[in-house]
């Protein structure tokens, strides 16, 4: 399946300052220490990156903290198909 992708980009420095997760490792792997309720319908896409985490889905990005607290939410034009962030930039594509 071919798709053709649409790359957005927005500038991430303004998001930038929690702390991020840690993961507890335990004999059988990794054990769940936080649960979120991220309220979309169809969630698309997770990165996280510089303490926060990025989440995307419906037509919105929500960033939050590592307790669940919403920073910031950025209404999107289109439905998300992936997100990542580098530097100060988080890249948005949407599958056309």
């Amino acid at each position: 399946m071919l798709y053709n992708i649409q790359i957005h980009t927005f500038d991430a420095n303004q998001y930038k300052s929690t702390k991020i997760i840690k993961k507890q490792i335990v004999s059988e792997g990794y054990k769940e220490t936080k649960n979120f309720k991220i309220g979309f319908e169809v969630p698309a896409a997770l990165t996280i990156d510089n303490d926060r985490i990025y989440l995307a889905g419906d037509q919105t990005l929500r960033i939050i903290d590592t307790a669940g607290k919403l920073l910031n939410e950025i209404n999107l034009a289109e439905k998300p198909h992936s997100l990542e962030v580098s530097g100060d930039k988080i890249y948005v594509a949407f599958e056309k």
